[in-house]
């Protein structure tokens, strides 16, 4: 049975996160920033500084062996809604480097 968020929503379930990660803005920037969510397609990330981030980011997770290029949806405070953009292999890859 799907869960309660998504028959409201019908959005895919996503699963709470705490984890580290980096932000490339494609100008030579890297900031860091904590996944607070995330489920296939989307992440919720929370920033560790004040920034604006540009339309579209690339973002690498270590803990989680994961590179991902995204789209930037929302971005109010100190958060962002992230959705990520498919590549050859999907939208999260598995990158041993990342």
């Amino acid at each position: 049975m799907p869960s309660t968020q998504e028959n409201r929503t019908g959005r895919a379930p996503r699963a709470p996160e705490n984890t580290r990660c980096l932000l490339h803005n494609g100008t030579g920037h890297v900031h860091d920033a904590v996944i607070k969510e995330r489920s296939e397609t989307v992440l919720r990330i929370r920033f560790t500084a004040p920034i604006s981030l540009p339309q579209h980011i690339q973002l690498s997770c270590q803990a989680l062996g994961l590179r991902a290029h995204a789209r930037v949806v929302w971005q109010r405070g100190g958060m962002a809604g992230l959705s990520l953009v498919p590549g050859e292999s999907g939208c999260l890859s598995r990158d041993p480097t990342a």
